[in-house]
């Protein structure tokens, strides 16, 4: 009995929390809980085999190199200063390839994008935007990490209404 009763007030607390902090603004955008994390644009479409006349292969000197969970994508990703500021606005330069493509950008795929801090149990407070570019990249503006700590980043690809995720731990002092 005491178990459950338990469980109960612990449920209720966490609910509590959830929604207190959906409404949290520390600048920026506010996040309407009832929103999806992104805006997800679609780019291209998709195109099987490009050979040596597809998109060159991309300068990505400066950007941090991931894989997939499942290492389907190699997706590189890039912030305009090399530090992220901590409480300030920011935004990325994403690439999503596949892992032997040479580095050239793939077409018909879409992403969604969020951060959140794992050990603290909350997101971001402002919503993120991802628009497609003319290079077959993505920029992701509205990022905002309003405070210090490990920050998980969030890469969600879909193509073919398949989605797989990468993510990747950034620590703010």
């Amino acid at each position: 009995m005491i178990c459950l009763r338990w469980r109960s007030c612990l449920g209720s607390f966490l609910g509590i929390l959830i929604l207190g902090c959906a409404g949290c603004v520390s600048g920026g955008e506010s996040r309407d809980p009832e929103e999806p994390v992104a805006e997800i644009q679609v780019r291209g479409s998709i195109s099987e085999g490009k050979g040596e006349d597809g998109p060159p292969p991309l300068d990505l000197e400066g950007f941090h190199q991931i894989l997939s969970n499942d290492q389907t994508y190699s997706i590189a990703y890039s912030t305009e200063d090399s530090l992220i500021p901590v409480n300030e606005m920011f935004s990325l330069r994403v690439y999503v390839m596949e892992p032997d493509s040479g580095g050239r950008a793939m077409d018909g795929i879409t992403l969604s994008m969020d951060a959140r801090m794992p050990d603290h149990r909350h997101g971001m407070n402002t919503l993120p935007r991802v628009e497609s570019s003319e290079d077959g990249g993505f920029e992701v503006s509205g990022m905002m990490f309003h405070m210090p700590g490990r920050w998980e980043l969030t890469f969600d690809v879909n193509r073919r209404g398949i989605t797989e995720r990468a993510q990747v731990d950034v620590h703010l002092e």
